[in-house]
């Protein structure tokens, strides 16, 4: 999708394409990635979205996150946020992968209860992956994202942010995980996972939309 995505859209693919909707209860996120459809070589921009969508009281404020980022639910009591994202490693990594097999790029999928709360690399909090997800590995040194041999294992692919002082290209801050830009989304997106875990568990769901 090149646009920004609407929860209504994000609603329907999701229960399209088959995958579970969580809407039982408050602050029950669903968390979905969404991938641009268009895969130009060198794009080295963070040009996907990273989405949630919740439950919480009509007209209610989002408590906790910072007054200058409340958003009024809905009459229905629904809660949109879309962040732009990058779900792509960097071209940095497509040249030089971490990895001998290649670079891991996350496949379109719904990786249920797959990530937790956690740190990045023992770093900073994160959601973590803890369960296996369906990827591909990309492992012919050009800069163009392939979307072949598709593996499913426990490989790391994290859920964070890229630098404190925001960033306007992916560089090396994804080796295949997805990575928001801004700092104040981050922030944003932590505090309602937080918020969500206190009532739902640790454990999250992850939709991935080709």
């Amino acid at each position: 999708m090149t646009t920004t995505p609407t929860l209504g859209w994000i609603q329907q693919e999701v229960t399209d394409r088959g995958f579970v909707w969580f809407e039982r209860g408050l602050l029950n996120v669903n968390i979905v990635g969404v991938r641009n459809p268009k895969n130009v070589p060198g794009d080295d921009s963070f040009n996907d979205w990273l989405t949630l969508s919740y439950r919480t009281i009509p007209g209610a404020y989002g408590y906790p996150w910072p007054a200058s980022k409340r958003i009024e639910a809905e009459g229905d009591g629904w809660c949109f946020h879309a962040f732009p994202a990058t779900l792509d490693p960097g071209v940095h990594y497509l040249l030089d992968p971490m990895n001998e097999l290649g670079t891991a790029i996350i496949a379109g999928q719904q990786a249920r209860s797959a990530y937790r709360l956690g740190l990045h690399r023992g770093d900073y909090p994160a959601l973590v992956q803890a369960k296996p997800v369906k990827y591909w590995r990309d492992s012919n040194l050009d800069t163009r994202r392939d979307h072949t041999n598709l593996q499913e294992s426990v490989a790391g692919l994290n859920i964070h942010h890229a630098s404190k002082n925001d960033s306007t290209s992916i560089g090396r801050y994804s080796a295949g995980c997805t990575v928001l830009p801004k700092m104040a989304d981050w922030n944003l997106f932590l505090a309602i996972v937080k918020r969500s875990a206190e009532e739902w568990g640790e454990y999250f769901t992850y939709t991935v939309l080709d």
